[in-house]
């Protein structure tokens, strides 16, 4: 049974790890559980619009990247 509500963020984790960013470093900057960032992360739950812009504009990402897998 998959609980999935998306995608999941596939473009975000790469960039991620290519910049040595943890998602514990991500949970410190929204303020929420590890473990909350793995669920949005692989799609479990969605990334409010503020969590996501506190996100790029602390770890200057695009997010463009939150939405490369999303099809028009």
């Amino acid at each position: 049974m998959n609980n999935s509500k998306h995608a999941p963020y596939t473009a975000v984790k790469r960039w991620l790890a290519g910049h040595g960013i943890t998602y514990k470093d991500l949970a410190q900057v929204i303020n929420c559980a590890e473990p909350t960032i793995t669920i949005k992360l692989n799609g479990g739950s969605d990334f409010f619009i503020t969590e996501l812009m506190m996100i790029c504009n602390k770890f200057g990402m695009d997010p463009a990247l939150f939405f490369e897998n999303v099809v028009a």
